[in-house]
């Protein structure tokens, strides 16, 4: 092979490579669970929940909601620019907190749709 060819191939690679990297570290350390297998001992881990959207509202551009499968619990994002329905269908990424002695998770990232 050329010097040339084997510099565009190795670049070539390397971009791929790095974007792979990209789309990985934006969903890895997420762990799955189900809503009612969250407790406060889970406070401060990265989590992935999916469910239909019981309540939601927005404040100063602040997301809150309701999120529910075979539990409920509270999500809030803050500066979101994003909304949901009641009944939509939504996957957060975020981490479990308590807030006020009540379970909720502070999303990093929120899919609301068919999911």
């Amino acid at each position: 092979m050329e010097d040339r060819t084997i510099k565009i191939v190795s670049l070539s690679l390397a971009i791929i490579g790095i974007t792979g990297l990209g789309a990985v570290s934006l969903q890895s350390g997420y762990t799955p669970v189900n809503i009612y297998e969250i407790s406060e001992n889970m406070a401060g881990k990265k989590v992935v929940v999916n469910g239909t959207v019981h309540s939601s509202y927005v404040r100063e551009n602040n997301l809150f909601m309701s999120l529910e499968d075979s539990g409920i619990i509270k999500i809030v994002m803050f500066n979101s620019g994003i909304s949901a329905s009641k009944g939509e269908r939504a996957v957060v990424y975020g981490r479990v907190n308590v807030y006020k002695n009540e379970l909720e998770i502070v999303a990093e990232k929120i899919i609301v749709g068919d999911s």
